[in-house]
């Protein structure tokens, strides 16, 4: 649209009056590049909501990484607990451990019992 030249003015030319008084070669220029103002805010518009699709797209890739990552972190640490001690055991109440039993394979027996010497109290906790 084009708007009036006086400053104080917030009309309007209508197309119909344009095209009468400018010639074909002029209004068809202007045509043009009231398409192209058209075009390019579609673009910007379908460029914003692509940017934000793309966040998205990537918070939840990120996301979803560090699932994955946490999982095969813990099944890396639970393989590796497993092959380096392959004789700890772990409470199946509470999950404390892994407790690597030392010369007695019977935890219940000894917990609470007074070590020689003073030395403190066994722990199986």
């Amino acid at each position: 649209r084009i708007k009036c030249v006086q400053p104080n003015c917030n009309a309007v030319y209508a197309e119909p009056a344009l095209a009468r008084v400018l010639s074909d070669e002029i209004f068809a220029q202007y045509r043009a590049a009231q398409d192209a103002v058209v075009e390019q805010r579609l673009f910007t518009q379908l460029q914003q909501r692509f940017q934000e699709q793309l966040a998205t797209a990537r918070t939840e890739f990120e996301l979803a990484d560090n699932i994955a990552r946490t999982a095969h972190d813990a099944a890396a640490t639970a393989e590796f607990m497993q092959r380096q001690y392959p004789n700890a055991v772990q409470c199946p109440r509470c999950s404390a451990g892994p407790v690597i039993p030392e010369n007695c394979y019977d935890l219940q027996s000894h917990h609470g019992q007074h070590l020689a010497g003073g030395r403190g109290r066994i722990s199986n906790a």
